[in-house]
C-alpha cells in the first residue's frame, strides 16, 4: 500500500519503466455524519442530491428522523462536510470513517 497520490504516481511511473503495468486504486470509505436542521422530506432529498453530485460518491443514505447520513465511496470527508451546509441551513458533525478496502 502506498499513501498519497504523489507517492503512488511516482511508484506507478517506476513500475511502468520496467515494462510492467500497474494502476492506482483509490481507497473506498464509509463516512457517517450527523446532520442537524433536516426538518422535512425536502431537506432529506436536498442533502442526498448534494452528496450524490460529488465525484467519488457511490452510495448515500439519509435518515431524516435520526439525522444520520452514511456516504460510501472515495470522496474526501472535508468535501462531504462542506457540501451539506452549502445545500441549505444544515450543521454537520462527523461521527466516523471506516475503511472499506479497495474492492
Amino acid at each position: 500500500t502506498v499513501a498519497g497520490i504523489t507517492a503512488a504516481a511516482g511508484l506507478l511511473e517506476a513500475v511502468e519503466k520496467t515494462g510492467n503495468t500497474a494502476e492506482i486504486v483509490e481507497e473506498k470509505k464509509t463516512v457517517t455524519l450527523i446532520v442537524e436542521g433536516m426538518v422535512c422530506e425536502g431537506c432529506r432529498a436536498t442533502v442526498k442530491r448534494a452528496l450524490q453530485a460529488l465525484p467519488g460518491v457511490n452510495y448515500v443514505a439519509v435518515n431524516l428522523h435520526t439525522g444520520i447520513v452514511t456516504v460510501s465511496g472515495t470522496a474526501n470527508v472535508k468535501q462531504l462536510a462542506r457540501i451539506i451546509p452549502a445545500a441549505g441551513d444544515f450543521v454537520v458533525h462527523e461521527l466516523g470513517v471506516g475503511d472499506l478496502g479497495t474492492t
